[in-house]
């Protein structure tokens, strides 16, 4: 009976803890298809050694707390009822088989190994990515703020504006309005100015005319 394999994403480098994991999914899956045995196969490097083990109990003696371990190959094969046989296969990358299409099927969908890998894959990446800082852009808020208020001065009047708090717009406003409430007062200090020059001008042409009768009165 000849044999249907397909691929299965899988890790890129494969740890120990991930062979464990793969082991721990292949066996409880069989399990639950009453296989009859089981055939294991582990080639794999640790630093220059190169090791060749039949078990899982061998593997885990040998590679366990080993920092340079590589996995070079490995086999999980399972004896079924009726002649039938599942098998996980690594060689460069990932792929499981089965007697018949069906079995295939149900084998790959109880082993469910994309979802099994795929948080461990995603928390690999981010730690990968830990590097890479993220880059936050300015909001509109007022110009040049910082972490003490801002003072806002124009005619006499003081605005004080906490940091942040408002946007450059409204500042804007703010110091619009403090310029149409000066303008009376404004207007009012020039027409008063110009009373008071018009006044001041009239004195000076009273006492002009008082001093030209004097002389007049003398000379006359």
């Amino acid at each position: 009976m000849a044999d249907c394999t397909i691929s299965v994403e899988w890790v890129k480098k494969p740890t120990y803890s991930d062979v464990k994991k793969l082991y721990e999914c292949f066996e409880y899956v069989v399990t639950q298809m009453a296989y009859e045995s089981i055939s294991l196969h582990f080639n794999f490097k640790c630093g220059v050694m190169q090791y060749v083990v039949e078990s899982i109990e061998e593997f885990t003696e040998t590679a366990f707390g080993e920092t340079d371990f590589e996995l070079t190959a490995l086999q999980f094969l399972a004896y079924l009822p009726d002649k039938n046989s599942v098998r996980i296969n690594y060689l460069c990358a990932l792929s499981v088989s089965a007697s018949s299409k069906v079995l295939l099927e149900a084998f790959n969908e109880r082993l469910n190994l994309e979802m099994s890998f795929e948080g461990q894959q995603k928390e690999k990446n981010n730690t990968n990515s830990n590097a890479v800082a993220p880059i936050t852009t300015p909001t509109n808020n007022a110009r040049g703020a910082m972490n003490s208020p801002i003072t806002i001065t124009g005619s006499g009047n003081v605005i004080n504006v906490a940091a942040g708090s408002i946007s450059g717009n409204q500042i804007e406003i703010e110091q619009k309005q403090t310029k149409m409430k000066d303008k009376p007062n404004g207007f009012k200090n020039f027409v008063s100015g110009v009373i008071q020059g018009v006044a001041g001008n009239a004195v000076w042409y009273i006492l002009g005319l008082i001093g030209a009768a004097i002389i007049s009165y003398f000379v006359f």
